[in-house]
């Protein structure tokens, strides 16, 4: 039984193969009420300071024009940063032109994060949301009343099975560094794969190989493949890769239906 002022919600139940035990991460979040009793939170992007709405329902972290300026203004940010246009509704139920980017780094009480989506609504004024691109990298998260604090819980597994993976070369140069990436993965011992392919041509869209800003670039295709590809991440980052090279991208709003069992990474 939950104690007063204590409830949690879990993001999403992931079935993981061959995972027999899991490590448990919990970060701690401080917030507070305003007067209409919505939980505000003091967060970080790319470093500009600034007070934040948490909405659970809101599908990404979100802010207008305004934060936006200040965050080009002060060279935290570049035109590189943008991944694609859009429409949002608004409150008033009006649509707003939007941009979606990459924040390099969002950091709140003792977490931290790295390159995560936020949508910008090209309006003077609108609310600054933590959504569900920061929720979703959790397995559960829980608000305490009484203490005013924002409790994340992320399950890391401590192996994994996936079934495709897709390695995209960007560029001739790099197919042996792919190589050696693929090579390591297999090798592990804590990762399965079914089925592993190395793309024999490069890409030749020039707007595909645009949107490949980082140096590795891990993709999933729908959402029960998050915490694999945040998995891979972490083991790119053990072979030496900085955590700003190695971006984990969530492509299922670009899809009308999930891609099961399907993973990409691409080297540029």
């Amino acid at each position: 039984m939950l104690q007063k002022g204590l409830f949690t919600v879990f993001v999403f139940s992931i079935q993981i193969g061959v995972c027999f035990c899991q490590k448990t991460q919990t970060y701690i979040v401080p917030f507070f009420k305003d007067p209409s009793d919505a939980m505000e939170i003091d967060v970080k992007i790319n470093n500009l300071p600034g007070r934040f709405i948490f909405d659970s329902g809101a599908t990404m972290v979100s802010f207008d024009k305004t934060f936006y300026n200040s965050l080009l203004q002060n060279t935290r940010i570049s035109s590189s940063d943008i991944r694609y246009r859009t429409k949002s509704r608004l409150a008033d139920g009006t649509l707003a032109d939007a941009i979606v980017i990459n924040l390099k780094n969002l950091s709140m009480g003792n977490l931290e994060l790295y390159n995560i989506d936020a949508m910008v609504l090209l309006v003077d004024k609108a609310p600054l949301l933590i959504g569900q691109s920061v929720l979703k990298k959790f397995s559960s998260f829980t608000i305490d009343n009484d203490k005013h604090q924002l409790i994340l819980i992320r399950i890391i597994p401590a192996s994994i099975f996936i079934e495709n993976v897709n390695y995209v070369p960007c560029s001739v140069q790099v197919e042996s560094e792919l190589e050696k990436i693929k090579n390591s993965l297999e090798t592990d011992d804590n990762i399965e794969f079914k089925s592993t392919t190395i793309e024999q041509n490069i890409p030749t869209n020039p707007n595909a190989l645009k949107k490949i800003v980082h140096k590795v670039t891990v993709r999933y295709f729908d959402l029960e493949e998050a915490s694999n590809a945040i998995f891979i991440q972490e083991k790119l980052m053990n072979m030496g890769y900085a955590k700003d090279d190695v971006f984990v991208e969530d492509m299922t709003p670009r899809y009308p239906e999930p891609i099961k069992s399907y993973i990409e990474i691409w080297l540029k």
